[in-house]
Formats: C-alpha cells, sequence, structure tokens
C-alpha cells in the first residue's frame, strides 16, 4: 500500500514534530521529528540532535516504506 499524501496528513497531525531531540519520559528514549527514537540507519537518536521537518518526513516515508510490507492488512 503506497504512502499517500492523505495518511501522511494523518501521520504529522497525530504525532506533535519536535526538531530537537527530547528525553520522552514515558518510553525512557531519545526521540525527534515525529516520533522516531532510531534514524533510518539504525543510529538511534541522541541528546543534542536536531532535524528539519523535510528530514522528519523523509524518515516517516523511510520507515512506511521498510515495515508496512511486513505488517497484514
Amino acid at each position: 500500500m503506497p504512502l499517500t499524501s492523505e495518511y501522511l496528513d494523518f501521520l504529522t497531525r497525530y504525532e506533535k514534530f519536535s526538531p530537537k531531540a527530547y528525553w520522552d519520559s514515558i518510553g525512557k528514549v531519545w526521540t525527534i521529528g515525529y516520533g522516531t527514537t532510531r534514524y533510518l540507519n539504525g543510529v538511534p537518536v541522541k541528546e543534542g540532535d536536531v532535524i528539519t521537518k523535510p528530514g522528519a518526513i523523509n524518515q516517516l516515508k523511510g520507515f512506511y516504506q521498510r515495515f508496512m510490507p511486513t505488517i497484514k492488512q
């Protein structure tokens, strides 16, 4: 299933954007962008990291393409 602009819009409205890494006290992990805890290359988000909105959207698109085929529909 392709990532439609409507679904991308839903994801970006549901998850608040953060350009600076923040400590998620619930998940106990550094988080950035639209809920990213690891970058596409597998490197964990760390304190001091920053990301632009376009960069965060590219992360979402990359994770979608990587993991959507594994989700039963």
